[in-house]
């Protein structure tokens, strides 16, 4: 919505397309100041809102506990009003970023809904799909609604559909971890915890976020080994035929809750009363899921489409990266491509570039989060590795980035990158 509200802000004419007729998701996000700067460049007064009404500051800080039980709490920025001249030029500048405030994702969508609603040159349609045609012989997509637009800009999650029929496939660039989302009847008292433990031979990572006022906590983490449960290596998650619908609900339940006890210092048995919920408001218990970086070969199609935020590319929870590296780093490569359109630019080099920034900004949050997938190898052996096995991707050097950072890593021997590309060879400790 952001994107379709950014190109309205450059004089187009928008058609937006949105798959959801109605906002389900419970999931809260923490957030960092550059996201209400590109709410103000916007509107000033939809900033002013999102300040004052939507999202909340993260009153009692964030905790960190480790793999002792010990607790650790940083104190957080407030929130302050947008700045449109202060957004970072990249994703590595703005994941430097501390959080500043928690808030619900479906605030968000409502509050940016009736925004879109209100502006005279963007027409949303809901509960529809995007139906392309083309490309023709000069690389143009079309649309049956409104026929060959300028730019189209496909923002639909980890799953496109759109992507798929365009052959374009992320690949995994982290093993898969079994993971649970969902939250509790608990909390709305502004804090997040980000809880460690040993679990068999592994460490889990837990996180909770709870928005002052909503009165609910986000919960998701590993699960580590579960009777029943397993990820395959593409990442899917599968359950014991034997299992009922019933079992898996009871199940999801109860791991969700030890989970949530641990973090928040709470007994289970207080959880399970208050209420324990799905990640949407359609599921009535937590789900599990596969958790897995991805990232796209290239970030375009033909000479007028474009990807953005989940589409591509993936990363780990624990830096709040999807959301805000969408909205925040990929509209500003957005803004830079109607610049160069605008311009006069060659709509198929403009897409390229873009490209390769969005790419940029993905590969940057899945090296904050690579770590967490390795929680047992050096972090220096797994930083490198992940940079030279997603660089030799990007180069078209392999079509498995995955296999080459393991067996990097297996063998401690890396080649590690900057983020401006440039190599050296490094052998492990």
């Amino acid at each position: 919505m952001i994107a379709a509200a950014t190109l309205a802000a450059y004089g187009y004419s928008v058609l937006a397309i949105e798959r959801r007729k109605e906002f389900s998701r419970n999931i809260q996000w923490a957030g960092r100041q550059s996201f209400i700067n590109q709410l103000s460049f916007l509107n000033r007064d939809l900033a002013d809102e999102f300040l004052r009404k939507t999202c909340g500051p993260i009153s009692l800080g964030s905790t960190r506990v480790d793999v002792d039980g010990i607790r650790v709490t940083k104190q957080k920025p407030l929130p302050a009003y947008g700045d449109p001249w202060i957004i970072p030029d990249s994703a590595y500048d703005m994941l430097e970023e501390p959080a500043c405030f928690l808030v619900g994702a479906r605030r968000i969508e409502m509050l940016l809904r009736r925004y879109l609603d209100g502006l005279p040159n963007v027409t949303t349609v809901r509960g529809e799909v995007l139906n392309l045609m083309g490309p023709d012989a000069a690389g143009r997509f079309s649309l049956p609604e409104i026929g060959k637009p300028s730019l189209i800009v496909v923002a639909e999650g980890a799953s496109s559909r759109t992507a798929s029929r365009l052959g374009l496939e992320s690949a995994p660039t982290s093993p898969a971890r079994l993971q649970i989302a969902g939250q509790i009847g608990l909390g709305g008292d502004g804090s997040m915890v980000k809880q460690l433990h040993r679990e068999e031979a592994d460490v889990s990572e837990v996180g909770t976020i709870s928005q002052r006022g909503l009165g609910r906590t986000w919960v998701v983490g590993d699960v580590g080994p579960a009777a029943g449960v397993r990820t395959g290596e593409d990442g899917t998650t599968e359950f014991d035929a034997r299992m009922t619908p019933s079992s898996v609900a009871a199940m999801s339940k109860e791991t969700l809750a030890r989970k949530a006890s641990v973090a928040l210092d709470v007994p289970v048995s207080r959880i399970m009363s208050a209420g324990v919920e799905g990640p949407t408001t359609s599921l009535p218990h937590p789900r599990f899921f596969s958790l897995q970086q991805r990232l796209m070969p290239k970030a375009y199609a033909g000479t007028n489409l474009v990807l953005m935020g989940d589409t591509v590319g993936t990363g780990h929870w624990n830096e709040g990266g999807g959301m805000q590296v969408g909205a925040i780093c990929h509209v500003e490569r957005l803004k830079t491509l109607l610049r160069e359109i605008d311009g006069g630019e060659a709509t198929e080099a403009a897409v390229q570039r873009y490209s390769s920034a969005v790419l940029d900004d993905s590969q940057a949050w899945g090296e904050k989060g690579i770590t967490s997938f390795h929680p047992l190898d050096d972090a220096d052996t797994v930083l490198a590795a992940y940079r030279a096995g997603v660089g030799a991707f990007r180069r078209g050097e392999t079509d498995s980035p995955l296999t080459e950072i393991q067996s990097s890593i297996r063998d401690g021997v890396c080649a590690a990158a900057s983020p401006a590309g440039l190599l050296e060879r490094c052998i492990s400790a």
